[in-house]
């Protein structure tokens, strides 16, 4: 979502992304999902268009923390989706007590 907010701010993830910047949504953030963030931010291929729209991704990176809430996975237990990438999205979400 993240990223495809930061690609097209007309799209829903751009507005979803609007209203987290705005302090009107939180974002729940994880180690493995910040982690994850920073790698797919410094693809060549979105990379290239970040730079097109002039945004600068360490300074998106250095940012994040001032409008997200870093959330601890612990002990957290979750049922293996049956994407097992989407299992740190998923233990991010209760981790963090999110809707």
């Amino acid at each position: 979502m993240l990223v495809s907010g930061l690609l097209k701010s007309d799209s829903v993830p751009g507005r979803l992304l609007r209203t987290i910047w705005s302090g009107n949504l939180e974002l729940l953030l994880s180690a493995p999902l910040r982690n994850e963030l920073a790698i797919v931010l410094e693809y060549p291929k979105i990379r290239k268009r970040l730079i097109v729209q002039s945004i600068n991704v360490a300074e998106f990176l250095e940012r994040h923390p001032f409008f997200t809430t870093d959330v601890m996975l612990g002990d957290v237990s979750v049922p293996m989706p049956g994407d097992a990438d989407d299992w740190k999205v998923l233990a991010t979400l209760v981790a963090g007590k999110g809707d």
